[in-house]
């Protein structure tokens, strides 16, 4: 019999290998208005304790903030986002063309000259 650790480093659990917060955080990344836990809980069909657990894990990580609040079922639930602040995704200070064509930082080559105009 296998053990679960086993089973989750099989080859074919591939897929099972992504983690809740990477789930919580696709769902939540082309959301504008951001969405509850109960709404990403159905989008991703997780269950929504484990939803809700992983949203403040990612609170407290502070990739994801919380952008409002909303009357669900007579209770106010939090309405969560991405965390678009700049100091979460810093840019190195230099960066050469040789490396952007290389593919090792994901610009594409517009953002790449306003890069350097600034």
């Amino acid at each position: 019999m296998k053990t679960s650790k086993e089973a989750y480093f099989k080859p074919e659990n591939i897929k099972a290998r992504q983690t809740h917060k990477q789930i919580v955080l696709s769902a939540l990344l082309y959301e504008k208005d951001g969405l509850t836990s109960r709404e990403i809980a159905t989008k991703t069909g997780l269950k929504h304790q484990q939803v809700w657990k992983r949203c403040s894990d990612l609170l407290n990580e502070k990739k994801i903030v919380i952008s409002g609040e909303k009357l669900e079922e007579n209770n106010h639930v939090s309405i969560f986002k991405i965390n678009r602040e700049p100091e979460l995704f810093e840019r190195p200070k230099k960066m050469s063309l040789k490396n952007w064509l290389e593919k090792t930082y994901p610009f594409t080559m517009c953002e790449y000259y306003d890069y350097l105009k600034e």
